[in-house]
This record gives C-alpha cells, structure tokens and sequence, in this order.
C-alpha cells in the first residue's frame, strides 16, 4: 500500500523544485521516490489549469462520491432483508398501513409497494375502501379503556397487584412474557366457562325476541404452523353478538363431536340454532329438539345425499320468495332467497314397510276423510326415473297427505302445493325430514 503524505509537506515539496532544487537532491535528502515527486508536480499543474485532467478537488468528491455508494448499497441490502423479513410475519394488509405512513411523509407510493412487494391497486382500493362496522367499536372500546385507566388514577392496576415505584409512585406495568407466561398456565377450558357464565348472567333480559344461536368453527391464525393450528369450536348470539362458549377441536375429532359438548352447558329452550351443513345430522336434531326443547336451522348439502333430493324435488319455482339479498365478497356474488314451505300440524303417518304397488288395494278410508293415495308422489317432479324404482322423495307428500284434514286432492304433488297454500299450515318443512 503507497504511503500516503499529508498535504503541508506536498506543498514544501513543490516549493523546494521552484526554489531551485533538484528531483535527485530532494529523493536523497527526504527519503521519497522521484515518481512521487513528479506525480505531485504534475497534480499541481493540473490545479492550476496548465494542463488537462482531473483536479484535486474533483478526485476528493468522487471518494466521497463512492464511499456514500457504498454506504447506500449496504442500506438498501439491509432492507431488502428486514423487507423479506417484514413479509413472512406480516400480512400485506398491515403493510398497507406503513406504505400510507411513508406516502404521507412525501414518499412515492410505487417505490414504497415496490420495496414491502405489495400491489400499488391492492393499496389504493385499502385506503379508499370504507371502514368495517366493527372499526368504530373498536376505536370507541380503545377510548374506554384509556378513560377508565385514567379515572382510575391507578387503582384498577393497584387490585391487580402491579408493582409499585417505592421512589415515583408510578405503577410499573407487567411485561409481555408475565403475561405470557400466567396465561399459559390457566386453564383454558374453566375460563372459557366462566367467562361464558359471566357474558350469559350480564345479557339485558328485557328483549323478549326469539333468541338465536350460530354454531361455527375456525382455525385462529398464527396460532401455530400449518396443520398444527387450534381450531375452536363457537356459539354466537345472534342479537348481542357475544361469544357463549367455544371448546377446542383438536386432531383427534371433528366438530360434529364437539357440538353437543358445546351447547350442553347453556339453556336453550325456545332458541334457535344455526349451523353449517356440517352439522346437519340426524343426532344433532334429534338431541336439540326433545333433549334441548330448542328449534334448529341447518344447511342441506351433498353430504346428506337422501335428504338432499328430497328438497331438490321439491316445486321451488312455485314457492313464493320472502326475502332476497345479494352481497359481493372472497371473489363471488351470492344472492340468497328465503323461502318458506309450510304444513299443517298433526301426527305424523307411519310409513309403509314396503313400497305400494300400483295394483295393491287402497286403504280404507275414515270416515268424512279422502283415501291416502301416496305411492306416485311427486312423480311429475321426476319423469327420467323408472317406474318400479323407489322415489324417496315421495315420502314428503305422503307425509303431507297424512295430516288428515280434508283435501280436495288425490295425487300427492296436488296435495303438496294445496298443503303449501293452506293459512292453517304452521310446521316447517324441516320437521318433516
């Protein structure tokens, strides 16, 4: 490596060749090479203006120039890295809310998308997009808590037990892995229950509306690695919004196992539950209605095959609709239509061992009361299907037909939709199933 002069001695260096001393008196005399002499002079002329090249003062900003470079490379690795980091932890959601912070402080928003590697149109429609209802609750729940902390002056932290400043007086407010660590020591299921016990006795009693409970489950994010993640079990009051209880769901079972363990603790006579086509079993319905005394709503899909065709035969197209809303959201346009079937109250018949045949003898009939003709019901609903096969969704008008009230109708589609437009029809289609 050169050695490298200060700029006092290059100056009385230059000075001694202009006085008159020679390049060799001076190599012998400082103990310097002649080619260092020379680069000097040459420098010197350079400066000032006698010949062409690059000043001293040029040179010394383009070291300046290349140290920054390098200075900014080593910045921009860095958070390239905390970038990469940034994006593995946090959802590109959140990081809408640090690209909004940087535009704010002049920052360009395509540069700063760029960097966090989110979608500039995914940023613009986050922040023109209104904010959810529950925004505002939170907001109002955040000042609460500050304005009770506040009128507290310190007790609440003081029934707690926090420690106290002997010196300043101040509460000294527990760090996060305390909390961390007396939470994983509770039990999780007896809080669970108390906090459920408590959310039910603080309910207002006063709304005497037709209570309803929704029955879901989710896995929580982040709450372990992929196929490890607890998954909960809920019920949820419709009207109040409130968590009633939840249980754990672990790899060991399914929901549908959790379901009565779930309900069992609350009193659910004359509620109505809600649940997905999960729940849709017999076991389910059966325990809600003549152990709970509660009704059920549940959703029919494939995985009840039978009873699935059993309502896909059923005349929609002439049932009236009572209400229809349509929503937009996770990429699809839904639109829901409710519509109701009602029959008459009554006993319900027994069915036959066997499928009637066309030439078997009606039954006697009561007296005042048309015959039950049952064995072709809904057969005009199916006409692809053979005649001997057996149509289990028939059963629904023989059940129809089996209310005993007079009818002037013998088929059981006649009878059906007759069933359908009578006033004094109350039970719903689900008691039928």
């Amino acid at each position: 490596m050169p050695r490298r002069y200060p700029a006092e001695f290059r100056h009385k260096v230059l000075d001694l060749l202009k006085a008159g001393r020679s390049v060799a008196e001076l190599v012998r005399d400082l103990e310097i090479s002649d080619q260092t002499i020379y680069n000097w002079r040459r420098q010197e002329l350079i400066d000032t203006g006698q010949m062409p090249g690059v000043s001293s003062a040029e040179q010394a900003e383009l070291v300046a120039a290349r140290r920054r470079i390098a200075e900014l490379e080593t910045e921009l690795a860095v958070h390239r890295r905390a970038a990469e980091l940034l994006k593995e932890v946090v959802p590109p959601k959140d990081r809408y809310a640090v690209v909004k912070q940087m535009a704010a402080e002049g920052l360009p928003v395509e540069v700063c998308c760029r960097v966090l590697e989110v979608s500039a149109s995914g940023y613009y429609a986050w922040r023109n997009r209104p904010p959810s209802p529950r925004a505002p609750r939170h907001a109002w729940l955040t000042e609460q808590i500050r304005a009770v902390h506040l009128a507290s002056r310190g007790t609440v932290l003081a029934g707690l037990g926090v420690w106290r400043d002997p010196f300043t007086g101040v509460y000294r407010v527990p760090d996060e892995s305390t909390f961390r660590r007396i939470l994983a020591g509770v039990d999780a299921d007896a809080l669970d229950d108390t906090v459920g016990r408590w959310v039910i006795a603080s309910r207002s009693q006063a709304d005497t509306a037709r209570r309803a409970y929704s029955v879901d489950g989710k896995t929580l994010r982040g709450s372990g690695p992929a196929g490890a993640q607890v998954h909960l079990l809920a019920v949820l009051d419709q009207h109040t919004g409130t968590v009633l209880g939840q249980v754990d769901v672990d790899g060991k079972t399914n929901e549908v196992t959790r379901f009565q363990p779930l309900l069992a603790p609350l009193d659910l006579t004359g509620v109505v539950v809600t649940a997905d086509a999960l729940h849709t079993q017999h076991e389910h319905a059966r325990w809600l209605a003549e152990i709970k005394h509660a009704g059920y709503l549940f959703t029919v899909e494939r995985n009840q095959p039978r009873l699935y065709r059993q309502l896909k035969a059923l005349p929609w197209p002439k049932i009236p609709i009572q209400d229809e809303t349509s929503s937009r959201g996770h990429g699809r346009y839904d639109t829901r239509r409710l519509q109701a079937v009602h029959l008459h109250r009554g006993p319900r018949p027994a069915l036959p061992a066997r499928r009637a045949s066309p030439t078997d003898p009606p039954p006697p009939a009561e007296p005042g009361h048309r015959p039950l003709v049952h064995h072709h019901g809904l057969r005009d609903h199916q006409p692809d299907r053979h005649r001997r096969q057996p149509r289990r969704p028939g059963r629904l008008a023989a059940w129809a037909l089996g209310y005993r009230n007079p009818a002037p109708h013998e088929g059981g589609v006649a009878a059906f939709r007759w069933a359908c437009r009578s006033r004094r029809s109350a039970s719903a289609i689900s008691d039928l199933l």
